[in-house]
Parts: C-alpha cells; sequence; structure tokens
C-alpha cells in the first residue's frame, strides 16, 4: 500500500520509516515547517512543572541557556512519544498523559500542583489547554516555542500522483496540516474536481477541515499506534 505522509520533519521521516518497514509505500510531503521563536529568555518564577504538548519542545528546550533549573521540574507531557523526547533531554521526572489534551489535564489535576506550570507551545494550538486548567483552578504561564508555517504548495510529484490515484490514503496527525493540505488542494485544484482518495487522520479534529473534500476516517484514539492501525486496515 502506498502512504502520503504529511506531517512536519523530523516527524515525517520517522513515520514514513515505520511504514515501510512493515512492507508498505510512504512518500514524504510536510505540509507544515518548523520555525524556531523561543529566544534566550524565558518567563521568569518558581513553577512546579513543565507542560509539553509536542516532542519538539524537548529539542528547543534541551541546550537552551535557562534549562538548567527546569531540569528538576516534573513534566507532563501529552504523549509517550513526547515523554520519552523528554527524558532524552535531560529530565527524569517524566509523566506521560499517553493520550489527549483532557488525559492530560486530569493528569495534571490528579498531581495538583502548589504552582503555576510553565507550558511552552507552539504559536498556533488547536486545544486551548491553559484555560482549561484556568477552570480548575491550576494556572499555566504559555510561552511560545516555535510556529508552524505552512508550505506554498505541493511538491510536483505528490500533485502528479494526487492526480493519477496512486496514493492508498493520506495521513494526518493535526488539524494544521490538515488545513495547509486543504489550503495545498485548493491551489492545485480550484474546482474541487480532483478526487481525493481516503484520508486518515489521528483525531476527529484533525481531520475535520477535510471532510467535505475526501472519505476521512479519525482514529479511535489520539495515537500514532491507533492511525497506523487503522490506515493498514481500513484500506
Amino acid at each position: 500500500m502506498r502512504f502520503l505522509v504529511t506531517r512536519p520533519q523530523p516527524d515525517c521521516h520517522r513515520t514514513a520509516e515505520r511504514i515501510r518497514k512493515l512492507g508498505h509505500e510512504a512518500i514524504e510531503e510536510p505540509m507544515l515547517v518548523v520555525r524556531e521563536t523561543l529566544g534566550n529568555a524565558l518567563p521568569e518564577g518558581l513553577f512546579a512543572g513543565l507542560v509539553v504538548t509536542s516532542g519538539r519542545v524537548a529539542e528547543l528546550l534541551k541546550n537552551h541557556p535557562q534549562s538548567a533549573p527546569l531540569k528538576s521540574l516534573p513534566v507532563y507531557a501529552v504523549g509517550n512519544r513526547s515523554a520519552e523526547l523528554m527524558r532524552v533531554a535531560g529530565w527524569e521526572d517524566v509523566r506521560s498523559a499517553n493520550g489527549s489534551s483532557r488525559d492530560l489535564v486530569d493528569l495534571i489535576l490528579a498531581a495538583s500542583p502548589s504552582a503555576p506550570l510553565l507550558y511552552p507551545a507552539a504559536r498556533d494550538r488547536a486545544v486551548d489547554l491553559e484555560s482549561s486548567l484556568q477552570e480548575r483552578g491550576i494556572s499555566c504561564v504559555l510561552v511560545e516555542a516555535y510556529a508552524m508555517e505552512q508550505v506554498a504548495a505541493l511538491s510536483e510529484s505528490a500533485a502528479g500522483n494526487l492526480a493519477a490515484g496512486y496514493y492508498d490514503g493520506v495521513l494526518i496527525y493535526s488539524r494544521r496540516t490538515a488545513e495547509a493540505f486543504l489550503h495545498a488542494l485548493q491551489v492545485l485544484d480550484p474546482e474541487g474536481a480532483l478526487p481525493l482518495h481516503k484520508v486518515f487522520a489521528i483525531s476527529k479534529l484533525a481531520g475535520k477541515p477535510l471532510e467535505n473534500r475526501a472519505c476521512v476516517y479519525a482514529a479511535a484514539y489520539p495515537t500514532e499506534e491507533a492511525l497506523l492501525n487503522l490506515a493498514l486496515n481500513r484500506v
């Protein structure tokens, strides 16, 4: 089977390699590129922990000039992958919600932090996590760490393959990626005549922007394992 993988690098290549090892073809076509915006100065104050909703934060904080005092703080990570990367980056007390943002809120509530949490995150976020925590009496200091920017258009090869019906499915890992892919499709095919094949999204929220252009299937749980299991068994 042939899949178009649209997530940003380096995750795009990691996912593609995983699919290839399973005996299938994976074409890498990132729809977003990462631009660091963190800067050298982090917010000052006494924090009770770090909130991490993306593994990209680990690399940004790893060698940050102010990271040393932060490494004694517990980390509340949304999933196992982001938790693993934070451990590799030097954090020892890392707790994974292994799921969605709702699971992450529950994990933090169970810990009952006594001081504000530091939340390095993307400029554009699908979920307002800080408000969800605030509603439950937990203060969260948001700092923009990076921005995800759309690519201008699909590559020539991807555009040609889509037109030819080459792919068995398109993999979508976030709402922002879906929006970027939809924009690229509209540039390529303003009239909407191009038949788009199956789209496999990591969640209903992630796949929603493409619902009017494709048959969108959402994973039962927001993990890569659930998404790949869906894609490989639905095609």
